[in-house]
């Protein structure tokens, strides 16, 4: 399945620098979805690495756990 940022990407690119960037929650995503990419610039303001912290009430979508 094609990501929402692969198709913005074709539909508006190329570019020659992209950023990810987010704080909190926001910062976790940003670190995911830049690490899948190539040159690519990530800025984080205090993100919140540690899922499981959070993970009833916003993780269940995002993080598969099989105990």
């Amino acid at each position: 399945m094609e990501r929402f940022i692969d198709k913005y990407i074709e539909k508006k690119g190329p570019f020659d620098n992209i950023y990810f960037s987010g704080s909190s929650y926001g910062g976790y995503a940003s670190l995911v979805y830049g690490s899948l990419y190539h040159n690519v610039n990530i800025i984080v303001q205090n993100p919140q690495t540690n899922i499981f912290n959070y993970y009833d009430r916003v993780g269940q979508g995002i993080v598969c756990v099989n105990i």
